[in-house]
């Protein structure tokens, strides 16, 4: 059986995020990022993580890890469709504390500054739902 999950870290953090109540979706094998969402009073709440496309030695030799994280919000010419968050980029990133700090009804970070999570459930609309089998 072919993994929807590529990389180990994100196996393995897929697992620990649905282990805490999250749920965890897939856009396919072939892809190094995941979304996760949960309810809050009502809301969905999303982030993203993935493998950082700027893996470098540098970045290697530095002790930066691998992955970042990112909230999607209200798409723009200025701004984009996500944004990182600084309260997360201080948290290990294979956390769920990280995974908590994206998904709030509103984060920050001095690029952008405070923007509301705009994520919906059509976010998911081509990507699996995974369950822990998906992921063994």
């Amino acid at each position: 059986m072919t993994t929807l999950v590529r990389d180990p870290g994100l196996r393995a953090y897929a697992s620990l995020l649905m282990q805490a109540g999250f749920k965890v979706y897939a856009p396919g094998p072939t892809w190094d990022f995941l979304h996760y969402s949960r309810k809050v009073n009502g809301q969905t709440l999303v982030g993203y993580i993935q493998l950082s496309q700027h893996r470098s030695l540098t970045r290697a030799l530095s002790g930066m890890e691998p992955y970042e994280h990112s909230m999607p919000l209200v798409p723009s010419r200025a701004y984009g469709s996500s944004m990182f968050v600084t309260a997360a980029d201080k948290l290990p990133a294979l956390s769920v504390e990280a995974a908590l700090a994206v998904t709030q009804p509103t984060n920050w970070n001095d690029v952008v500054g405070t923007q509301r999570n705009a994520g919906t459930a059509k976010d998911f609309s081509h990507h699996t739902l995974l369950n822990p089998e998906d992921i063994a």
